[in-house]
């Protein structure tokens, strides 16, 4: 959304990763052009919109979706000084099928209309676009992003004296934001237009040109995500004057963002998810820079040469979990999760015996959504007699944590 931005993310249809699909093939438009007078763009003009929107899209997403359909109008409106937005639906939707368009063929409405009393220069309501007194590409894209599946608004990570918070529309590389380039990996993820490498083991990782491939690297640790791009092109910029102003000027280099992941009960170190992080007050990582949380990992970028990276991640997490707690061995072997405020847990190994019987990822990665593992084995048939299980939990950096030990008897 642009220009004024208040109560957006309130009044808006809400759109989370948990209920996005993958986003994929043609993307069908109708542009709906409505007045009462005055004519912000002509439909050539928004022709033209549609067909640079469809052009980043396809680039967004590496071939993945695109955009299409048809701009109708202008349609007639009486005059308002409301935000009568179900009167401009209406009036839009019997001017189309006058026009022998069907509305409910689309996958998305556009309503464009003059500049009215609506707080907010474009929106997303009831899963259709609405632009207040202007239609460029960057706004439909942005809420194209919204529909897609991403809720947050471009936000960065900015910090004064120690205090941070993030704050909406700073993200100088994201359309969401600020920025005029690529959504986001975690965007992107949502999406469903790439799987991020995951930094499972310490080493070099290999990140290509992200306008041009599906490439990130995401680390997890126990309560956030930070998801790292390499943005290979020279990025442009949104400088209108409506929007957030800072000093921090975008470069191209090793992007990070991050935020909560979801997994953990216990706050993380951030507010939402997918905050775009300044790295030591520059705006992206070049060759020899590092990028580090503390009692987790560092990130150093080695190279970021042409259209290729190379970040060498080391885990610092040198403290072991807490032991998981066993809830029932019988019929099934069940427990609770491991404290862990470090790097996170990353597997649990079962032992039946003194035999490691199953090892168990810690997380669900659906696509585009992490889920925390549901905690629960099926022991084989055992002979009559006492068995003893026992489960470790070991954390992304290695750290194994104490047994929890139960023994039990089979009749």
């Amino acid at each position: 959304m642009r220009r004024l931005l208040i109560l957006l993310a309130v009044a808006a249809a809400f759109v989370s990763s948990s209920a996005a699909a993958a986003v994929s093939g043609e993307q069908r438009l109708l542009i709906v052009l409505t007045t009462w007078g005055p004519t912000p763009v002509t439909p050539e003009e928004a022709r033209g919109v549609l067909t640079r929107a469809s052009a980043f899209e396809r680039a967004a997403s590496y071939g993945t979706t695109w955009l299409g359909g048809d701009v109708a109008g202008w349609v007639g409106l009486p005059r308002t000084t409301g935000c009568d937005l179900d009167a401009i639906e209406r009036a839009g939707r019997s001017e189309a099928r006058a026009a022998g368009l069907d509305p409910d063929s689309y996958n998305r409405l556009v309503f464009v209309f003059p500049q009215n009393d609506c707080p907010w220069g474009g929106a997303y309501f009831g899963g259709n676009v609405w632009a207040n007194g202007f239609f460029t590409e960057e706004l439909l894209a942005h809420e194209l992003g919204h529909l897609f599946g991403a809720a947050e608004e471009g936000p960065a990570w900015l910090c004064d004296a120690g205090a941070c918070h993030a704050e909406n529309y700073a993200s100088p590389y994201s359309v969401m934001g600020h920025g005029v380039g690529h959504y986001s990996a975690y965007e992107k993820w949502v999406y469903g237009w790439l799987r991020p490498t995951p930094a499972r083991a310490g080493g070099p990782y290999t990140l290509d040109a992200f306008e041009r491939h599906p490439s990130a690297l995401r680390v997890l640790t126990a309560s956030d995500e930070y998801w790292f791009e390499f943005r290979a092109d020279e990025p442009g910029w949104n400088r209108a004057p409506w929007l957030f102003q800072w000093d921090l000027q975008p470069t191209r280099g090793v992007v990070v963002h991050a935020g909560l992941n979801g997994l953990a009960d216990g706050a993380g170190a951030f507010s939402s998810r997918n905050v775009y992080v300044p790295a030591n007050g520059k705006a992206a990582l070049g060759t020899g820079e590092t990028f580090a949380v503390a009692g987790a990992f560092t990130a150093t970028v080695s190279s970021a040469e042409g259209d290729r990276a190379v970040v060498d991640v080391r885990w610092t997490d040198t403290t072991r979990p807490r032991a998981p707690r066993i809830v029932s061995a019988r019929p099934e072997l069940t427990w609770t999760a491991a404290r862990e405020t470090g790097s996170g847990v990353a597997s649990y190994e079962v032992r039946l015996d003194g035999r490691v019987v199953r090892r168990l990822s810690a997380v669900q990665d659906t696509g585009s959504l992490l889920l925390p593992a549901t905690l629960r084995v099926r022991l084989p048939r055992l002979l009559r007699g006492v068995h003893r299980v026992s489960i470790v939990a070991v954390d992304r950096a290695g750290n194994r944590s104490p047994a929890a030990v139960r023994s039990f008897r089979v009749k």
